[in-house]
């Protein structure tokens, strides 16, 4: 028995048919693609600091993790948001016609995932911005928690919503293609 969880993988390549909704289930996949990316370059990054021996290095990595989590953020916002207003209510509008359960409180749960993983990160801006010029190791790795708390927050986050949205979008490509043939 395997302990690891097999990931719903979007088969865009078998679409028979390249419709609105095709276009938009491709740019959430290539979307999360880009943000998972990056969020593990800052998980990695986040790690160094915990790794290194030298308190003016570390610093100088948490504050170029600050320049780095803002874009970041900035990127996952215009996500999110495009996903709350042409995702989502498409998805739960067209399981519900189905008498499928509504998605609408796992979506509640990822968009509280979500503003959590925002306070974590602010905490995270505002402890660099208060560092002394001599902070220490323990002091440096302290501040990386609040960033490295808010990094899991948002790998789970994307992961349930994966596990949520992607057979969810892929059963939708299905019925499009069957409907057109």
């Amino acid at each position: 028995m395997s302990l690891t969880k097999e990931r719903h993988v979007l088969e865009l390549d078998s679409v028979a048919r390249y419709t609105p909704w095709w276009q938009s289930t491709k740019r959430l996949k290539e979307e999360h693609d880009a943000l998972t990316e990056r969020l593990d370059h800052m998980k990695a990054l986040v790690k160094s600091v915990y790794d290194e021996k030298d308190p003016a290095r570390s610093r100088i990595t948490l504050k170029i993790l600050k320049l780095r989590v803002n874009d970041f953020i900035s990127a996952l916002k215009e996500h999110s948001e495009w996903e709350e207003r042409d995702v989502f209510p498409v998805i739960d509008l067209y399981f519900r016609r189905l008498m499928k359960p509504s998605i609408t409180p796992s979506i509640w749960v990822m968009e509280r995932d979500h503003e959590l993983a925002v306070l974590f990160v602010n905490s995270f801006v505002d402890a660099v911005d208060a560092l002394p010029e001599k902070s220490t190791l323990e002091q440096n790795r302290q501040t990386a928690a609040h960033l490295m708390q808010a990094c899991l927050i948002l790998s789970e986050h994307f992961e349930l919503e994966e596990d949520l949205i992607y057979p969810l979008a892929d059963e939708m490509l299905t019925d499009i293609d069957y409907f057109y043939s």
